[in-house]
């Protein structure tokens, strides 16, 4: 009925006990990571994790208010807006999507940019190597096959044709 992690507190509503859950107990698994809504931009749950992981200094990271705009944008980004009490108030976006994140920090804002920053590259390069390393190393083999098969092939024809499919792989 409920999760196998024991809930933090109960309440008492008319004579019924409700137990009150913890976002641990719906499966945050990073303390100071508050998971309050159901609806967040798609890669902020994970860049948030990953980020407080590797901080220590980030005390405690709040998603807030999810919203559209009426602009674009390629990729995930998030963006220190301005100071809130013990920390900072940042925009993520990603496509139209824009949602506020809080942090609690006793870094600065410039601080608190750098590692934003750092770690946005680390995504984007993660993503790359995954995907396009390894569509060049396909792409690297099947083009040594062909070079292979050019050698070898005896008639005109043959040639002309593997030329043609070779050039596709360049």
């Amino acid at each position: 009925m409920f999760p196998s992690r024991a809930p933090l507190l109960f309440a008492g509503f008319r004579g019924f006990v409700f137990p009150l859950l913890s976002a641990r107990a719906f499966g945050s698994k990073t303390p100071g990571l508050v998971l309050n809504h159901s609806t967040h931009i798609p890669c902020l749950i994970p860049f948030l994790r990953r980020l407080l992981d590797e901080q220590s200094l980030i005390k405690k990271v709040v998603p807030g208010r999810l919203s559209r705009s009426r602009g674009s944008i390629d990729r995930f980004t998030v963006r220190v807006t301005s100071d809130s009490l013990g920390g900072f108030k940042c925009l993520a976006r990603e496509g139209t999507l824009v949602q506020e994140v809080f942090f609690s920090t006793p870094l600065s804002r410039e601080e608190l940019e750098g590692i934003l920053q750092e770690k946005r590259k680390d995504n984007r390069t993660s993503r790359r190597e995954g995907k396009g390393e390894e569509r060049r190393k396909q792409k690297a083999l099947k083009r040594l096959e062909l070079e292979r098969e050019l050698r070898d092939a005896t008639s005109q024809m043959q040639r002309a044709e593997i030329r043609r499919v070779l050039a596709l792989y360049k």
